[in-house]
């Protein structure tokens, strides 16, 4: 069979399987058949015939969801296959123990299936046997459960993927022996116990994302001291205790430091930010919901490729740095929540013009909303609730033409609304206040998702479009926190897909939630 014929069935849609392989099974003498299916509607199960390609090299199989069934065990006998994907599809079953004779395999991607396998009961142990894997992918199987097998003898691999399973315990000691090891995920699991005394010496680690697990250590100066070609070091939401240490900004080539969700304290290592930060590569800083304390040090500036910077939901005190306006990259700022001085919005802010997201949500803002506003026209989000606010809304806001979020609850503010011309919006937020009036020029504007003002009563706005109405006499109105945190994570580069508040509301006018997910760096 000519091999432009072969790439041709392999192209069909809404086929079954089962008939594909009564083309295999004449190809034997094949020694370079690269089968590539994917995304043709593919219904049924994967034929045991398929063992007859002897020779085939690399098997791509992925978006058939219609795919059911095990995967057979005589696919152990493909001794010359290097690469192995199956990727979203509905298999189910144990992967086949046979799978530990595929000696010269060097990819295995077998990623969001429903594959069901206990390593505590053996189920994992031919991994072991694969010596040449370089690329270990189990990701979004749920129901793959246990520890992480014994994996010591695989020198060569450069990529280890488990996230989004049911794997727990404690990481063991055996990983501390791939030091080839250059990209770990490990995240939204139920993991264990110390990541530091295990992960140590993996040196060459380039990619390491730890968030979403139950890990017990106390980061100090000691803490992946050793990584120091990171480029991407996510442990957010993890329960670590310590401190924020200084030798992270030290790693020549980190891009991504996210510590956000933990239970950190003390203050941000000003000294090593004004020595050592000069030359970093850092864009993504995520601190949000730890117990940091202490002033915000002028020498952030010299985070010069700084994007986004979340220190909210601190315990940061003093004033915030005028220095902060030499971040000429930043797209995202959030500082709410903190315990600074009181002090009007900083006017430093109006030359950074760059800025995207600004919260300084509760961060005791005192006076008016500056006119200013209406030049930072690339603003999608405005936060600036729970602070003690007054005078009348600038229209000037008017200018800010793609405001998607706009949050000025529990202030003193008063007059009219106003802000006709916000097509966009999809949440604003203006309760405890005192405005008077209607709302009838930002109603005609556009439909809003989350409409929450003070209504109802004789003396307070009319408001036609609300979605939420609160009375004087109801103190707990719209009491649920609206910060809207970062939420960085590799499935989307750290870049932001959507605002997360309170009850699961989730915002963006600009994200298809029928996502496709991203793939992890190659290895």
């Amino acid at each position: 069979m000519p091999i432009d014929f072969m790439y041709y069935i392999l192209n069909l849609r809404h086929i079954s399987l089962s008939c594909i392989c009564c083309y295999f099974i004449s190809l034997t003498s094949v020694h370079t058949f690269w089968g590539n299916i994917a995304d043709n509607n593919i219904v049924g199960t994967l034929p045991q015939e398929l063992r007859n390609l002897h020779y085939i090299k690399q098997f791509h199989l992925e978006q058939n969801v219609g795919l059911t069934g095990p995967i057979p065990s005589e696919y152990g006998e493909f001794a010359h296959m290097d690469y192995l994907a199956i990727i979203s599809t509905s298999l189910n079953g144990k992967i086949p123990s046979t799978f530990g004779d595929l000696k010269k395999l060097q990819v295995l991607s077998l990623e969001s299936n429903t594959l069901k396998m206990d390593s505590n009961v053996g189920d994992l142990d031919f991994l072991n046997d694969m010596v040449d894997l370089q690329y270990l992918a189990l990701d979004y199987n749920p129901d793959i459960t246990g520890t992480i097998p014994d994996i010591s003898n695989l020198a060569k691999l450069a990529m280890l993927s488990v996230p989004n399973t049911g794997m727990s315990g404690m990481l063991p000691e055996s990983l501390s022996k791939l030091t080839a090891l250059r990209l770990l995920f490990l995240d939204d699991c139920f993991f264990t116990g110390s990541v530091n005394n295990v992960l140590k010496s993996l040196k060459n680690s380039t990619h390491v994302y730890l968030e979403d697990n139950s890990f017990t250590d106390t980061i100090d100066d000691t803490f992946f001291v050793e990584l120091d070609n990171l480029v991407h070091l996510d442990i957010s939401n993890c329960s670590f205790t310590g401190t924020v240490p200084g030798h992270l900004f030290n790693f020549s080539n980190l891009q991504v430091l996210d510590m956000s969700n933990n239970n950190l304290n003390g203050e941000l290592p000003s000294r090593v930010l004004s020595e050592d930060a000069k030359n970093s590569k850092l864009q993504f800083l995520s601190l949000h919901t730890n117990k940091l304390s202490g002033p915000i040090p002028s020498s952030i500036k010299n985070l010069k490729n700084l994007n986004t910077l979340d220190l909210s939901l601190n315990q940061f005190s003093g004033d915030i740095p005028t220095e902060i306006s030499d971040l000429s990259k930043l797209s995202i700022l959030f500082l709410g929540k903190n315990s600074f001085n009181e002090a009007p919005v900083p006017v430093v802010l109006r030359n950074m013009t760059q800025l995207t997201e600004i919260s300084l949500k509760s961060s005791s803002l005192t006076e008016t909303i500056p006119a200013w506003f209406g030049e930072l026209k690339n603003l999608l989000l405005l936060d600036l609730g729970e602070n003690e606010l007054t005078g009348t809304v600038p229209q000037s806001l008017n200018n800010l033409t793609d405001l998607t979020v706009l949050i000025l609850n529990d202030n003193q503010l008063t007059g009219e609304l106003g802000l006709g011309k916000l097509s966009y919006l999809e949440v604003i937020l203006i309760d405890d206040n005192s405005f008077t009036g209607t709302t009838d020029e930002i109603c005609d504007a556009h439909v809003i998702t989350h409409f929450v003002s003070d209504c109802g009563g004789d003396e307070d706005l009319v408001c036609t479009c609300c979605t939420l109405c609160c009375s004087d006499n109801d103190a707990t109105c719209n009491d649920e926190e609206w910060l809207g945190n970062t939420a960085g994570i590799w499935e989307f580069n750290y870049e932001r897909q959507r605002w997360n508040f309170g009850d699961g509301k989730s915002i963006s006018p600009y994200f298809d939630y029928n996502f496709e997910q991203s793939q992890p760096p190659p290895p």
